[in-house]
C-alpha cells in the first residue's frame, strides 16, 4: 500500500507541531486556573482568594497552584495547606487517614461537607477510594468489600436512615450514591445543620451513557491522488480540489482516548496526461486519462486527545482503518505516439470503476470548546487500494488529503 510522499511529510510536520504546541509552556500557560481559594496550614491559617489550579491535587501530587492579581503562580504542597477549592464546586481538604497500623496525611476531595462528610481519594494510591468522616472521629475507609457494614454501623444512630438512604437496604458503591447516602444521613441526624454536596469528578470505572457520545457534521476541501493502470504506480496524478462532507461521531473511552467513526463523501474529477517509453523501442507513448466519480468512506479510528478536558483548545491525533466505495465512477483512457509512423496501434476505451477499497488513515487537528459544543479543524490523509476497473485486471489506488472543519454536539 502506497501512502503520500509530500503530503505525508506535511502531516508528519503538522503532527510534530501539535505535539510541541500541546506543551503548556508553548503558549506561556502553566495551568488551568479558576477563581478559588486556598486555606493555609501555617499560622495564622489565612484564607487566600484568587485563582487556583487543582489539577495536581486531583492526580498524582498533593499540590495546588495559586495566584492573585498580577503575581506569579505559586505551588503549595500538602504540608502548607488545610483546604483549597474553585468556583466549579471542586474542593479538597487535608485529612489524616489510616494506612495499615499508621496514619498518613492526604489531600482528599470533598464530596459532602457537613456534620458527616464524605471524601474521595483522587490519586488512587490510598487503601480505600472513599472515606466517611463523623464528628469526633477520624475518616473511616469505605472499601468496596466492607463499605455496607461501615455505613450501617455509622448510620445506626438514626433509626430510619437505612431505609431512607438506600433502596430497600441495598447500597451501591459509586460516588453519586454514597454522596446521596451521607446527605440523607445528615438531614436525618442533624436537620438544622448546613450540608454542602460538592462536585464529583468522573471516575475511571464510570459507565458511559449516550450523553458522552458526540455527533458532528463536517465540511472541507479535499484533493484526490490516483495511481492509474499502465503507469506501474510510479507517479500519482492529482484531481482538482473538491468539496468534502461528512457525518461523524466520537465515543470517548477516557479523558484522552476514544473512538471516531462516521461517513464522509467526496467527488472527484481529473484530466491527466503523461508520457512513457515503449520497452524495446525508441517510441514514446502518451497516456491521457479522464476520471470522474465519487467516494464514500467509512473510517474507524482511535483518537488520542492531548491536554486536559476542561481546557479551551485541545490538539488531537488519530489513526485507523477505513473502507471506501466508488459511486458512478468512470475511467477513460487514450494512447497516442509522438511519431505518426509508429506501427503500434493506439487505444481508446472507457471503463467503469466500482467495488470496495480498504486502506489506512491518519489525522491531526485541534478541538475548540465553545459552550456545550466542540469546534474542530484537522488535516486527514487517507490511502486506499485498490478499486477494480470493470472488465480489466487493473486496480486503481486512491489517496486523499482533506482539510475539514467539524462541529460536534
Amino acid at each position: 500500500m502506497r501512502f503520500y510522499s509530500f503530503p505525508g511529510k506535511l502531516v508528519l510536520v503538522g503532527t510534530t507541531a501539535l505535539l510541541l504546541a500541546s506543551s503548556p509552556d508553548a503558549f506561556g500557560q502553566k495551568g488551568f486556573f479558576r477563581p478559588g481559594y486556598v486555606v493555609l496550614a501555617t499560622a495564622p491559617a489565612d484564607t487566600l482568594r484568587g485563582e487556583v489550579d487543582l489539577n495536581r491535587a486531583g492526580h498524582t501530587q498533593a499540590q495546588v497552584q495559586f495566584r492573585s492579581g498580577q503575581q506569579a503562580a505559586r505551588t503549595y504542597g500538602l504540608r502548607e495547606l488545610l483546604a483549597a477549592g474553585d468556583d466549579s464546586g471542586r474542593r479538597y481538604r487535608r485529612c489524616e487517614v489510616p494506612q495499615g497500623e499508621n496514619k498518613v496525611v492526604a489531600m482528599l476531595q470533598v464530596l459532602v461537607a457537613g456534620q458527616a462528610s464524605l471524601y474521595q481519594d483522587p490519586t488512587g494510591k490510598l487503601p480505600a477510594t472513599f472515606y466517611l468522616d463523623k464528628p469526633a472521629q477520624a475518616p473511616m475507609p469505605l472499601k468496596r468489600e466492607q463499605f455496607v457494614q461501615v455505613l450501617q454501623t455509622s448510620f445506626a444512630d438514626c433509626p430510619t436512615v437505612n431505609t431512607t438512604v438506600a433502596y430497600m437496604g441495598r447500597y451501591i458503591y459509586e460516588a453519586s450514591e454514597l454522596r446521596r447516602y451521607v446527605v440523607n444521613y445528615n438531614r436525618c441526624r442533624y436537620p438544622s445543620a448546613p450540608v454542602q454536596s460538592a462536585y464529583i469528578a468522573p471516575t475511571k470505572n464510570q459507565v458511559l451513557t449516550k450523553d458522552f457520545v458526540r455527533w458532528g457534521v463536517q465540511v472541507g476541501v479535499a484533493r484526490v491522488s490516483i495511481y492509474y493502470p499502465y503507469s506501474a504506480r510510479e507517479t500519482s496524478m492529482t484531481a482538482s480540489l473538491t468539496p468534502a462532507l461528512g457525518l461523524l461521531t466520537t465515543l470517548p473511552l477516557s479523558n484522552h482516548f476514544g473512538f471516531s467513526t462516521g461517513f464522509t463523501y467526496t467527488n472527484f474529477r481529473s484530466d491527466n496526461t503523461f508520457v512513457l517509453p515503449v520497452a524495446g523501442t525508441t517510441y514514446m507513448r502518451t497516456y491521457h486519462y479522464q476520471t470522474k466519480g465519487a467516494l464514500v468512506r467509512w473510517p474507524l479510528a482511535m483518537r488520542v486527545t492531548l491536554r486536559r478536558p476542561e481546557t479551551v483548545w485541545r490538539p488531537y491525533l488519530q489513526g485507523g482503518v477505513q473502507m471506501s466505495y466508488l459511486l458512478g465512477s468512470q475511467l477513460r483512457m487514450q494512447t497516442s505516439y509522438s511519431d505518426p509512423s509508429t506501427p503500434l496501434p493506439g487505444m481508446n476505451f472507457t471503463e467503469s470503476m466500482d467495488g470496495l477499497g480498504r486502506g489506512l488513515l491518519g489525522e491531526a487537528g485541534v478541538l475548540l470548546r465553545y459552550r456545550k459544543a466542540l469546534l474542530g479543524a484537522g488535516v486527514r490523509a487517507e490511502s486506499t487500494n485498490g478499486f477494480p476497473v470493470r472488465g480489466r485486471s487493473y486496480l486503481n489506488d486512491f489517496n486523499q488529503l482533506t482539510f475539514a472543519l467539524t462541529y460536534y454536539r
